[in-house]
């Protein structure tokens, strides 16, 4: 499969775009789970604590009015006015115990909320009587009473107590599982970067080593065809030239190993071919010298023999002129 410089880079960009929607999307839900946990803290402990807390102020204010009704027995107007305030107070707490139950509450809240509303219904009749008794002008037996109505405040107070202890018990516990949650979340971000980032580190350098080992090896072997193996032909040739037949040319430089099938694969494979195309020429070369140094040899050989039959050819004329000279000196003599 012949894989690109450009889509290696393309997959390499797509991994770290992956790895960041991952980390964006861990981010997104965790803070969406963080979101609904405060909500949750929100409506489950924080109104009805309060709620709760606003239960305990009608309380003392409710105690204050049952003592005015007491202490302004003989004044109607304001008696009435304790009166009334007593029933506000009423309806205050009434309100507040309902928006209490109609969040979501633990077993302990549920039972803390029970025995508060038993405890108060007792508080709510023995101030009732107290208030009846000082509008009828027993003050005195009204005031006596109120020891009562301080017992039966001191429990419900006290179990009001507890509801506002275990709404914020509960509130701690969200806390503390939001800050859990908080720090599980951060962990995750920083275990995907770490991830993200040695995935991409490990990418940059595959990426980096395979194309720079493929341009170094196809550089190096540029580097010695250009100085060792052109350079020794260039001098064969010369040497040649000038009638040294001695002279061979050796082919030094190997084939490149490159084995991607990206450009640079496709670069070092037409590199290849050259080297086998040169290694062919030193060859040619190489048959050309000794064509040459046969041919030489030849001529020398030839060269020799006509220069030996042209000292016999030599020898024969002188022998030949003697004879003509005996031939002529006999003629004479005759």
């Amino acid at each position: 499969m012949h894989v690109t410089i450009q889509i290696k880079m393309l997959s390499a960009f797509a991994v770290v775009l992956a790895l960041t929607g991952v980390v964006g999307w861990i981010g997104v839900t965790q803070t969406q789970n963080l979101s609904s946990l405060l909500a949750s803290m929100y409506d489950s402990n924080l109104i009805p604590a309060s709620e709760a807390y606003n239960m305990e102020v009608a309380l003392a204010t409710r105690r204050s009015d049952v003592r005015d009704t007491v202490v302004y027995a003989s004044d109607q107007q304001q008696r009435t006015a304790a009166i009334n305030s007593m029933a506000d107070q009423d309806k205050i707490i009434s309100d507040d115990i309902a928006k209490i139950e109609a969040g979501t509450l633990t077993d302990q809240e549920k039972q803390a909320l029970t025995d508060f509303k038993a405890a108060y219904a007792d508080y709510k009749s023995t101030t009732d009587q107290v208030a009846s008794l000082a509008s009828r002008g027993q003050a005195d037996t009204a005031a006596a009473k109120l020891s009562q109505e301080a017992d039966a405040l001191k429990k419900v107070t006290e179990l009001a107590d507890q509801v506002t202890a275990a709404q914020l018990a509960d509130a701690k516990k969200n806390d503390v599982e939001g800050d859990q949650a908080s720090s599980q979340a951060e962990r995750m971000i920083l275990a995907v970067l770490a991830a993200g980032m040695l995935l991409g580190l490990g990418v940059a350098v595959f990426l980096s080593r395979s194309i720079s080992r493929g341009v170094s090896a196809v550089a190096f072997a540029i580097k010695g065809i250009t100085e060792v193996d052109l350079a020794a032909l260039a001098n064969s040739s010369q040497a040649i030239a000038a009638g040294d037949l001695t002279q061979s040319f050796t082919m030094a430089s190997k084939p490149v190993d490159v084995r991607s099938r990206d450009e640079i694969g496709e670069m070092a494979h037409s590199f290849n071919q050259m080297i086998v195309r040169l290694r062919e020429t030193g060859e040619a070369f190489a048959r050309m010298r000794a064509g040459l140094k046969e041919t030489v040899t030849l001529i020398a050989e030839n060269a020799t023999q006509l220069a030996s039959a042209s000292v016999q050819l030599s020898d024969a004329s002188e022998q030949a002129g003697s004879a003509t000279q005996q031939i002529a000196t006999t003629i004479q003599e005759v």
